[in-house]
């Protein structure tokens, strides 16, 4: 049943389920919360919500990077004979989403992109970087919904163009982390990492994870822990912004970035990739 009509992308989103809570703003995943314990970072929050954590470090609770995932140096890719201005995370995160559907327990958002450039905000800040973006036309669904004891976030890409898509695609959501690094650890495929260990690899971009598709996060002073779990991907990254940001974002990737500015974009390499009017599903379930 249908518990919002007419609902706006600005109008905050409240969803629950038992004693999951979650919020949807403007497209992202502000907020997310088990028994009244709040996991995910509320750097997208409506200002006037934002508690004093969240106002420290991203600025955002969450972002898509598609059509490449991390720098992309020398601004441009290439499809076929064409090349089309990028930078970092691609163009998805330049665009707003729109509410298909709200009902108590999930909502379903689209994002429609025409082919249009759009303005580059990383221009004002690096003249080197384009002043605007532009990439084929797609769409890009996204549902989150609240299951039993886990939040399940799914995304339907589309290629609406009338070429071949390659592309890379990740989702970069952020979490709670302890103060400092301390006391929070990372397991994924057998191994740990500690999150002081992430922080001191945030100048080189994170950890970059291959074949992994599940980490768990814990704080091992409160026993509270995050675990995400990734379908379609096949990859995943690690990143946070600094000590006292209290944060750690846990990156789903199709493609891992390529850091050494050696990359040659859809030109060589494995990508994905999408025949005209072709559409592929990725999911992550995250628990709590």
């Amino acid at each position: 049943m249908l518990q919002q009509s007419g609902t706006k992308m600005e109008e905050l989103i409240h969803l629950e389920n038992g004693n999951l809570e979650a919020q949807v703003y403007k497209g992202q995943l502000v907020s997310f919360s088990k028994n009244g314990i709040e996991y995910v970072h509320g750097g997208g929050k409506p200002d006037k919500l934002k508690s004093p954590a969240d106002r420290i470090g991203w600025n955002k609770s969450e972002i898509f990077m598609f059509p490449v995932t991390g720098p992309v140096y020398t601004y441009k890719v290439q499809v076929g004979d064409a090349f089309f201005p990028q930078d970092q995370h691609g163009t998805a995160r330049l665009i707003s989403f729109n509410v298909l559907n709200v009902n108590a327990d999930s909502v379903s958002l689209i994002q429609v992109y025409d082919g249009r450039k759009r303005t580059n905000p990383k221009h004002e800040t690096n003249p080197k970087s384009p002043e605007h973006l532009i990439w084929l036309p797609y769409t890009l669904e996204k549902t989150i919904k609240l299951q039993n004891d886990h939040l399940k976030a799914t995304f339907i890409l589309t290629n609406t163009s009338n070429e071949v898509m390659p592309y890379m695609f990740g989702w970069h959501p952020t979490f709670k982390a302890p103060l400092d690094g301390k006391d929070g650890v990372f397991e994924a495929n057998h191994a740990q990492y500690s999150l002081e260990k992430i922080i001191e690899l945030e100048p080189k971009g994170g950890l970059l994870l291959p074949g992994v598709d599940s980490i768990r996060f814990t704080d091992k002073k409160t026993g509270q822990f995050v675990e995400v779990l990734s379908e379609g991907f096949g990859n995943m990254m690690l990143w946070s912004p600094g000590k006292e940001s209290s944060q750690v974002c846990i990156e789903p990737v199709t493609h891992l970035p390529v850091l050494d500015g050696q990359q040659n974009y859809f030109s060589s390499g494995i990508f994905e990739q999408l025949e005209p009017q072709q559409q592929k599903t990725y999911s992550v379930v995250i628990k709590i």
